[in-house]
């Protein structure tokens, strides 16, 4: 077997598991009443995120990028439309910023060539965190968070960072990974991983979940 291919069944597997991800938040918010903890900037970026490594993907002719983000870009859309339902978030600025964004990409593209496309997926890609990291760290609410959303993310970051190291594709990994330590920072707030295992102590998940933290649980007893 060559050895492209593994690398790129990593990519389709991080791919796949990235698409499944960014549904869960969709699902929850469609449920609720509101959006509590979901950060609308964070939204935006996202949908501004997708979008670019969609154009980096086509661009670059790299198909497992094509079918990460095209039903990822859906799932944006869903989300950022789903906030201003639930949270009436303004409108206005949302558009005007997707707009000039996509003006911006193509002034990118045709001065800089796809390696700039991919610096500046990369870049909106890492900025579009901060605004959920601010909220998730703010003591507000954050009920309206999808918690098996941040858990695929970070084990499709994971994949997408190996999936990119192995490839040299330096946009990719470096995005992938620092997604990963920022999805793991909002994970741990909206899951304080104390109460996870008091959780699971407590028969969460039935006797699989009290297995798996069994030997947290005993060595803490013995600390």
């Amino acid at each position: 077997m060559e050895p492209y291919v593994p690398i790129a069944v990593l990519g389709l597997v991080a791919a796949v598991i990235g698409i499944i991800g960014s549904f869960p938040q969709v699902v929850r918010l469609m449920r609720a009443s509101h959006a509590d903890g979901v950060s609308f900037a964070s939204a935006v970026l996202g949908l501004l995120s997708t979008a670019t490594w969609l154009t980096y993907g086509v661009t670059l002719g790299d198909p497992t990028q094509i079918v990460a983000n095209v039903p990822t870009l859906v799932a944006a859309m869903m989300l950022v439309a789903l906030i201003v339902r639930r949270a009436g978030a303004p409108v206005g600025r949302a558009v005007a910023g997707i707009l000039g964004w996509g003006a911006a990409i193509g002034l990118v593209f045709l001065l800089g060539g796809v390696a700039a496309v991919g610096t500046a997926a990369a870049a909106v890609s890492i900025v579009r965190q901060v605004p959920q990291v601010r909220l998730a760290f703010s003591g507000a609410p954050l009920d309206g968070l999808s918690p098996t959303t941040y858990l695929f993310a970070i084990t499709s970051g994971s994949l997408w960072t190996a999936y990119g190291l192995a490839l040299g594709l330096v946009p990719v990994w470096a995005n992938a990974l620092i997604a990963v330590v920022l999805s793991a920072a909002v994970l741990a707030r909206r899951c304080p991983p104390r109460r996870v295992i008091a959780a699971l102590d407590a028969g969460r998940w039935g006797s699989p979940g009290r297995l798996l933290v069994r030997p947290v649980v005993a060595r803490v007893a013995t600390a």
